[in-house]
C-alpha cells in the first residue's frame, strides 16, 4: 500500500512483509501464544489493514502502540 503525502514523500508499506515477519516470529514460538503490535496508525496505513491483514495470516492477540 503506498501513501503520499503531497510533500513530496512517498512511503510504501508492504503489508507482506508485516505478515512474513509475524509468521516467523509465531513459527518459533515454540507452542507460546504470538501477539502482533500494531504501531500508533498502522505505520501510516491504518489500523485496520493491518489488524485484518495479521488476523488472516492467524493472528488472535493484539495490541496497540501508541
Amino acid at each position: 500500500m503506498a501513501l503520499q503525502s503531497g510533500l513530496g514523500g512517498h512511503l510504501t508499506i508492504d503489508l507482506g512483509a508485516l505478515v512474513r515477519n509475524w509468521r516467523a516470529l509465531d513459527k518459533v514460538s515454540a507452542g507460546a501464544l504470538t501477539g502482533a503490535v500494531i504501531k500508533a496508525d498502522g505505520y501510516g496505513v491504518g489500523i485496520v489493514p493491518v489488524a485484518k491483514s495479521l488476523y488472516a495470516a492467524g493472528a488472535r492477540f493484539f495490541h496497540r502502540h501508541r
